[in-house]
């Protein structure tokens, strides 16, 4: 709650696998969203959150495999950009259509096109909780036994 003047707030979930669609489900029973990162800074703390064992239920990378960050079009591209809202031609959106940043990489070929409106991509990070890679598939995307909610309380 201190990293980047504080304000987030995060609730991991380990359930059946659930696509995006079903993650966004769970998560509304909790009045939160399917994790939407924010700024550099708010993908590092979801980081910390998802590998942390002393938070409970457990302690893995894999709370971060999907996200509720969206293609605007049924095909959309960002490939060799950074993946965040304020890139230009980046046709992706935050599931709440607010601000949104995955990462600085302009090196990732994805997400290329192969995608649905409702559709995750999976996000791989390195041990600081920097993004390494991700991908985009069709419906209904990419799952996970688990992912985080937070109420995106703090939009930047």
């Amino acid at each position: 709650m201190t990293t980047n003047g504080g304000g987030y707030s995060f609730l991991k979930r380990s359930i059946a696998v659930s696509n995006a669609v079903q993650a966004e489900a769970e998560c509304d029973k909790f009045g939160m969203n399917l994790l939407i990162t924010r700024t550099p800074e708010h993908v590092v703390s979801s980081y910390k959150v998802a590998t942390n064992a002393l938070i409970l239920p457990g302690a893995s990378p894999n709370y971060m495999f999907i996200m509720g960050i969206y293609p605007k079009l049924k095909g959309s591209t960002c490939t060799l950009k950074a993946l965040a809202s304020a890139t230009p031609m980046c046709n992706w959106r935050a599931g709440d259509d607010g601000p949104f940043h995955v990462g600085n990489k302009v090196n990732i070929g994805e997400p290329n096109g192969d995608n649905d409106l409702t559709a995750s991509m999976f996000y791989a990070f390195d041990a600081m909780g920097v993004v390494t890679g991700y991908n985009d598939i069709v419906s209904p995307g990419y799952t996970s036994a688990t992912f985080m909610c937070d109420f995106g309380d703090k939009k930047m």
